[in-house]
Formats: C-alpha cells, structure tokens, sequence
C-alpha cells in the first residue's frame, strides 16, 4: 500500500503544480517509485509540466470504465525513470463534478497503486472533491504565496477541510449523523455546539479528528522570510481551527531559473539542480522523505 501525499491550496496560481512535480522528479531521484495523480478538473496541467504533451490515457478513463483500474491509465514519463503520470486531461463533467460513490471509487484505487508514494494534486478550490481527495492522504502539504489574499484563501481552505474532517467522524448513519453531516456549519465552534447536542462522545470524536490532522505549509515566490506570516498564520489556525501541529516545511525564493524551467517543461530540480529554488526544494523534499519513512505502512519498500 502506498504513502499517499495531497498537495492542495487556497487559490490558483501559488505555484501548486509546479511544487507537485518537483517532488515527484526529487522523490524519484531518492529511489522511490512514484504515481502522481492530475485531480485539478479546472486546469489539469502537470502532463505539460513534465513535457507529456499528449497523454494516452486520463482520469476521465477510469471514471467512465473505459479503463478497470487507476493502474492501467498510469503513464510512465520518458526521461524520469520510476515516475509515472494519471493525467487529469478528459474534458468531462464527470471528471469535475465527482458523486460521492464515483469519488470513494477513486480513493479505494488510490490505495491499489503498485508505487510507493502516490502524490496527488488535488487543484485549487473548496468543493468536495477537492477537499475528499486532500484528506483522504497519509501526509497534507498545503502551498501559498506571501500575498495577505493567499494566505486568507488557505486559511478559508484549511478551515473547510477541518470542517469536512469534524464531519468524516461520523462514521454511522444514524438520523443524527444525517442530520449534522447536511447541515451547513461554517466554524469549528458550530460543529461542535450541534454535535454536543446529541450526545456527549460526538463532539469528543470530531476533537481526536481535528488533532490528527497536521498539514505542513510550503510558503512560494518568497522574496523575504514567511516565519512573521506562518506564526500568525499558525496562531489563526490554532485558536479558531483546533489544528495545533501546523508545520512550516519550507520557502521556495523567487527565481529566475524556476521560471526557465516551466518554459522549458521540466523540473527545475532536474534542469538547474544548483539553482536557489532547486535548492529550496532539495530541503522540503528532505524533510519530506523523513516524514514518509515514519509512516506506518508494512508494505512500503524502496525500489
């Protein structure tokens, strides 16, 4: 069974993509085999990214059974021995607007991937596809800019999937579980006031779900230190969200090189690997790789 990474952010435009493909090269690089997943229905890019111009297979594949499982529309990318590519190309509605039995489809095949890390890039945006697909990871890494409107779109972000997850808690489906899981809750403070009205071992189990959650922040494009806006940005997440184990994983500077390297669809890691992002990225990936080797999965293995 694979370690399984989401990447997920606020908005579009932080760089997301471009981070997704950069660890995968990087994780690669350290002997892993690699699936990465295009779950960004409004603008499937990493095909290009990593020089596939025309993918022969996609998501939208899988999702109409044209294909049985997420295996056989898993493309191996000419020049990065161990990576492989689901594309998110298929122009479908199907693709962007998932039920719930569709998307618990998905995330079982997930699990099925003969690789030992899957990386999913699950696309900007709150809807519940989105948010199913960011949760459902081993390990959440969530990407921003400095810019003050970034950083309020990921809190938004963070917020809705600690929402999601309090709700996921419920596991049965009782009236009760119904009733609160179709309810519209805006705060974590909502959530637990409603839960508590039916019982007191409800608003405990959405607590020990919250504090399982730990995502990890990769601030981009920084031109000086984030440390001022994560520790406010921790302080946010932790007295009005309950996610006390924020963890700043790293900042990719501003560069030049980075820029090259997505006109030229390839990995800055790969083309410029002395380059001050390339560098930056070495260390996030690091990190990274410690993280996955403490996951309790039996059946990982190096290559």
């Amino acid at each position: 069974m694979p370690t399984i990474i989401s990447i997920g952010s606020g908005k579009g435009g932080v760089g997301k993509s471009v981070i997704s493909t950069n660890i995968a090269y990087l994780l690669g690089q350290s002997g892993y085999s690699v699936t990465l997943i295009d779950m960004d229905s409004g603008g499937a890019d990493l095909h290009i990214l990593m020089g596939l111009f025309k993918p022969k297979y996609s998501l939208t594949d899988f999702i109409d059974k044209k294909a049985a499982s997420l295996e056989q529309i898993a493309e191996q990318l000419s020049g990065f021995a161990g990576i492989r590519l689901i594309a998110g190309t298929g122009d479908s509605l199907h693709t962007a607007n998932m039920p719930a039995a569709t998307r618990a489809k998905v995330l079982r095949h997930i699990r099925l991937i003969e690789s030992d890390i899957v990386i999913i890039d699950v696309g900007a945006g709150t809807h519940f596809n989105t948010l199913d697909f960011f949760l459902a990871a081993d390990i959440h890494l969530c990407v921003t800019t400095g810019d003050p409107t970034a950083i309020l779109d990921l809190y938004r972000f963070v917020k809705l999937a600690v929402i999601r997850k309090g709700l996921s808690s419920f596991l049965s489906y009782d009236d009760v579980s119904q009733l609160i899981r179709k309810t519209d809750i805006k705060d974590i403070d909502e959530l637990l006031e409603l839960a508590a009205q039916y019982g007191d071992e409800k608003p405990q189990a959405i607590e020990q779900s919250i504090r399982e959650f730990n995502p990890a922040i990769i601030f981009n494009q920084v031109s000086k230190s984030s440390t001022d806006r994560f520790s406010r940005l921790q302080t946010l997440m932790r007295t009005y969200l309950r996610v006390s184990n924020l963890e700043l994983l790293g900042e990719i500077p501003e560069d030049q090189e980075l820029r090259l390297s997505v006109a030229k669809y390839q990995p800055v890691t790969s083309l410029s690997p002395s380059a001050n992002a390339a560098q930056a990225l070495r260390s996030i990936c690091k990190q990274l790789s410690n993280q996955i080797e403490q996951q309790p999965k039996s059946s990982r293995h190096m290559t």
